[in-house]
C-alpha cells in the first residue's frame, strides 16, 4: 500500500510538473491530511527530481488531524508515518493537529482529497466542526511561499467543483485535469489542481 501511495504521488505531480504547473519555490513541502505518510517517499522523490531543480533536498512536513488511531498491528498512524520519514535522508516531521492551527511557509502543498463536503468527513469519524473548506483553503493559501505551488486532488465531480470555486474566490486560475485513478478505486476519475501564488 505504502509503494502505491509513493506512486500515486508521483504521478499526480509528474503530471502538474508536466504541464508547466509546478515549480519547488522553496525546499519545505507540506502534506495538509497525511494520513499514516505513507506517500512521503514519493513526495520526496518527486520534489527533488521535478520541483526546483539540481541540489534542492526538500525538507516533508505531514499534518494529520487524526493521528492516533490504532492499527491492527497495535501501532499509530504516527508510528507509522514515522518509519516512513525514517527511510528519507534528512529532516522531516510529521505534525498531530489541525491545519488551522499550523503555520510556516511552503514552497509546495499536497493536499490529497480535502474535506469539502459532510460525507467524508463523517466517513472518516471525525466531528463534523471539522468542516470548514472556505477558512481552511485560505489558511493552507497563507502557508504557500511566495511563487510556491498548491496542488488538490478530489474524488467525486461534486467536490471538484467545490474546489474551483476555492481557487476562484481566492482569485486563482488554477490548472486542471481529470485522469483514471489506477491506484486507490480503479476505474474511478480524479480531479487534479493546481496553482502558483
Amino acid at each position: 500500500a505504502a509503494y502505491t501511495k509513493s506512486l500515486f504521488a508521483c504521478d499526480v505531480l509528474d503530471r502538474v510538473h508536466a504541464a508547466g504547473a509546478l515549480y519547488l519555490a522553496a525546499p519545505e513541502v507540506l502534506d495538509v491530511g497525511a494520513k499514516n505518510f505513507e506517500a512521503a517517499p514519493g513526495l520526496y522523490l518527486a520534489a527533488r527530481t521535478l520541483g526546483g531543480g539540481e541540489g534542492l533536498v526538500p525538507r516533508l512536513t505531514g499534518v494529520e488531524i487524526d493521528a492516533y488511531p490504532i492499527y491492527r498491528n497495535l501501532h499509530s498512524r504516527a508510528d507509522a508515518a514515522a518509519y516512513y520519514l525514517g527511510l528519507l535522508p534528512g529532516e522531516h516531521r510529521y505534525l498531530p493537529g489541525d491545519i488551522r492551527r499550523h503555520t510556516g511557509r511552503y514552497g509546495l502543498i499536497t493536499w490529497f482529497f480535502p474535506f469539502l463536503t459532510a460525507s467524508p468527513l463523517l466517513w472518516w469519524g471525525l466531528p463534523s466542526r471539522y468542516l470548514a473548506p472556505e477558512a481552511t483553503f485560505r489558511h493552507v493559501l497563507g502557508l504557500l511561499a511566495p511563487g510556491g505551488t498548491l496542488v488538490t486532488v478530489n474524488y467525486a465531480n461534486e467536490e471538484a467543483q467545490i474546489q474551483r470555486e476555492l481557487y476562484r474566490d481566492a482569485g486563482m486560475l488554477p490548472w486542471d485535469t481529470t485522469c483514471e485513478d489506477l491506484v486507490g478505486r480503479a476505474g474511478q476519475p480524479l480531479y487534479i489542481s493546481a496553482a502558483r501564488t
